[in-house]
């Protein structure tokens, strides 16, 4: 039985990786991943610090105490920012006739200070077009607080400089205590490696699962199925197909794991690496495995009993919910390693081993009896869900025509 399992399982990922579709698949990722990641990271900087045409303001000064200081400010903003300016015109109108020249696009915004600004008891108004850059509120919100200040200052006998020097702040390193000492980590790597192991994992399942979906329907709709269970068990089939997608989804993790750590290494993302110890590989390996073992063994359930991908869209959404939960709280996982939602989740299957690998690479001091107790409930989950799609597939497999509606599925596992 064993043997026949194996060959079904070696014949699968051979089949699988040995086309031109998973070779450009494995390569392509990475590749637009990398290009998206190029061309967001510079749009997004072009948007907030790249060069722009100049965008002029009218402002309506009501406060003479502050108008030389923020005429000075904005002088100083668009010397330091030579390539965004944001030119004043202090201009004498009434609100409505500013408002709409700024209807008739003379003015990018308005700037109304009001009376008393500098004392705290007036107010200021930004007011411009629903198509204004994000940037322009920020900018114009730190020219004002910067103008308003250093009028407060000299109205009280203060030097601007010298309160930027007294309040000018101090580096504060952090180190963290272990068992071993001290180690001064970033805090930053820390929040960043359970999204990349929660992210490694989602996409070996997502490909294991979704190739054994394909397969199991296309070799059903090509009748191959039957001429396979003329030598083999529907259980040794099931079996043989999980395994063999199941060593596709490790070969991805591995060959994107490998990928990910040689770029980070050159790229100066190394002590992200530096975090990772044996106890997080150690979680990492076997709660991969079940979930792969426990998420595919849902799949070939379903494929067996559809006749068809659209079919089969009904029962996979609530699997795909589970599969992508994890993400939706992974930050408040990663925040709270120890709180009730993460304490509680990374005990529930199926979303046990993708919240546990995020618990512990956030904190690597998760207690070893809730990563044992959750493997061991995650194990007996896998146990169960194997027991059950076996039956499923054993009556699915050979069966065409209507679709079977969720209590004929449950019917198949209590008479099977």
């Amino acid at each position: 039985m064993l043997n026949k399992i194996l060959q079904i399982a070696r014949r699968e990922y051979l089949e699988t990786v040995k086309t031109k579709a998973f070779i450009i698949g494995v390569l392509a990722l990475p590749v637009i991943m990398a290009v998206l990641m190029v061309i967001g990271g510079k749009a997004q900087r072009n948007a907030f610090s790249g060069p722009r045409e100049d965008r002029h303001l009218a402002v309506l000064n009501h406060d003479d105490s502050i108008d030389q200081t923020l005429r000075q400010t904005f002088e100083d903003y668009n010397n330091d920012n030579p390539g965004r300016k944001l030119v004043p015109h202090f201009v004498q109108m009434s609100e409505e006739e500013g408002k709409q020249a700024v209807r008739n696009e003379d003015f990018t915004a308005l700037l109304i200070v009001g009376k008393d600004v500098v004392s705290g008891q007036g107010r200021a108004s930004l007011l411009s077009l629903p198509s204004s850059d994000v940037t322009l509120q920020p900018a114009v919100r730190r020219i004002l607080n910067r103008a308003v200040s250093t009028a407060r200052y000299h109205a009280n006998g203060l030097s601007p400089e010298l309160i930027r020097e007294l309040s000018r702040g101090v580096w504060l390193e952090d180190i963290q205590l272990n068992d071993e000492g001290e180690e001064q980590t970033s805090r930053a790597a820390r929040m960043l490696l359970p999204m990349i192991f929660l992210m490694l994992i989602f996409l070996g399942i997502m490909t294991s699962s979704q190739g054994l979906l394909n397969s199991i329907i296309e070799e059903k709709n090509n009748r191959v199925i039957e001429v396979l269970l003329a030598a083999v068990s529907p259980l040794e089939m099931m079996a043989g197909k999980i395994l063999g997608q199941s060593a596709i989804g490790l070969t991805l993790v591995a060959l994107y794991a490998t990928g990910g750590a040689a770029a980070a290494s050159f790229s100066g993302f190394g002590q992200v690496l530096s975090t990772i110890g044996p106890d997080q590989v150690a979680v990492f390996i076997p709660n991969m495995l079940l979930g792969f073992l426990l998420f595919n063994s849902m799949f070939a359930a379903v494929g067996s009993s559809v006749n068809s991908i659209k079919e089969a869209q009904n029962f996979i959404t609530p699997l795909m919910l589970f599969i992508m939960m994890p993400i939706f709280f992974g930050g408040a996982v990663v925040q709270q390693p120890h709180g009730t939602l993460a304490v509680v989740t990374s005990l529930l299957p199926p979303v046990s081993p993708l919240v546990m690998i995020m618990r512990v690479a956030a904190l690597p001091a998760v207690p070893w009896p809730q990563v044992v107790l959750s493997l061991l409930i995650l194990a007996a989950a896998v146990a169960g869900v194997v027991w059950a799609a076996a039956r499923i597939f054993r009556v699915g497999i050979l069966m065409y025509g209507k679709a079977p509606s969720p209590a004929e599925i449950f019917r198949w596992v209590r008479e099977s």
